[in-house]
């Protein structure tokens, strides 16, 4: 099996259909361009089920893809989405300029801090003037243990401290950020967290666990948790600022 394969081909249900293309719809609206404007090009890295790709696609918008997975690649560019089948970092030399780069759970699968770095500042390099990414992942701080047995690809944890430190730290200015739990963005949602936790206490996963061979529930219960979302916009080198160029 391939990298990341088992998530092309795991099992789907309606309501965590739902809830993804909801969150899709959500980001993209929040992560708008300039004075509410869509922007004109779009890279996603990691484009997981083509949520992102289908906003863009009907909006007209230029898009490009660079997925891990050979077959989640084949599966989306099946459906007409422009892919290519790439690990990053690096990002290919061909990839060109966008306005937007979307992120969408995947900064969380660098190996380490290096590697995250490295590939926020070859980002910044392929983004336009004011260019924006948008980066969503697990809230560490309350997936604790989760975020490890959730997925076997999770290796680097973030908060949203943490994540604006990274960004911060690279040449980026954080124009939006906060919280979302499943469908609902803001801190408003954080009761649906605090109620998953006692509807879904450690030990029933002790019971049941071993005999929902789908782990449905549990999936529902990470559906659950908390996810940091940040925009952050590529800020403008001004003379005497140590910009990207002049740290490399």
């Amino acid at each position: 099996m391939g990298f990341y394969d088992h998530f092309a081909s795991r099992p789907r249900n309606p309501l965590g259909l739902w809830t993804k293309i909801r969150q899709a719809k959500r980001m993209f609206s929040l992560a708008s361009w300039k004075d509410g404007q869509k922007p004109r090009s779009v890279l996603e890295i990691g484009p997981g089920d083509g949520y992102i790709a289908n906003l863009c696609s009907d909006q007209g918008i230029e898009y490009l893809g660079l997925e891990a997975s050979a077959a989640v690649a084949a599966r989306l560019s099946s459906k007409g989405y422009s892919i290519t089948e790439s690990r990053v970092p690096p990002l290919p030399a061909a990839v060109g300029t966008y306005d937007m780069c979307y992120m969408l759970h995947v900064i969380e699968h660098m190996k380490d801090m290096d590697a995250a770095t490295t590939l926020i500042n070859e980002i910044s390099d392929h983004l336009h003037a004011n260019g924006r990414v948008v980066i969503a992942s697990p809230d560490y701080g309350r997936w604790k243990q989760h975020f490890y047995d959730a997925d076997l690809t999770h290796s680097l944890p973030f908060t949203r401290r943490r994540l604006r430190q990274l960004l911060l730290n690279e040449g980026f200015e954080v124009v939006y950020e906060t919280v979302y739990i499943g469908p609902v963005f803001g801190y408003v949602g954080l009761p649906l967290y605090w109620l998953a936790r006692l509807l879904y206490p450690h030990f029933l996963d002790d019971l049941i666990a071993i005999y929902d061979k789908k782990d449905t529930f549990k999936r529902g219960y990470w559906t659950l948790l908390p996810n940091v979302f940040i925009v952050a916009s590529k800020r403008q080198q001004v003379s005497g600022e140590k910009g990207i160029e002049n740290r490399r």
